[in-house]
């Protein structure tokens, strides 16, 4: 079973992952690091709902990288 590394960017700060995940297949993969973006996102989004951020989650395949999920938030209130 493949291991997959969830290294996370949070805006210029890297995180990386040094254990990772032994998986199925990159569609779990894309799943897990989907919800975990998501729940990172609601976090952040929770402590400043004015601040605008940028995260991603680069999964890698032992060194390679397989996938890049992304996520881009700046409010725009009008009026």
């Amino acid at each position: 079973m493949p291991r997959y590394y969830f290294n996370v960017r949070h805006g210029d700060r890297p995180i990386p992952d040094i254990e990772g995940q032994e998986l199925v297949s990159i569609e779990n993969a894309w799943v897990e690091a989907a919800g975990s973006i998501g729940d990172m996102v609601k976090d952040t989004f929770l402590r400043s709902s004015r601040a605008r951020f940028q995260m991603a989650i680069e999964v890698c395949e032992d060194d390679r990288p397989v996938l890049l999920v992304k996520v881009s938030l700046a409010p725009d209130r009008h009026g």
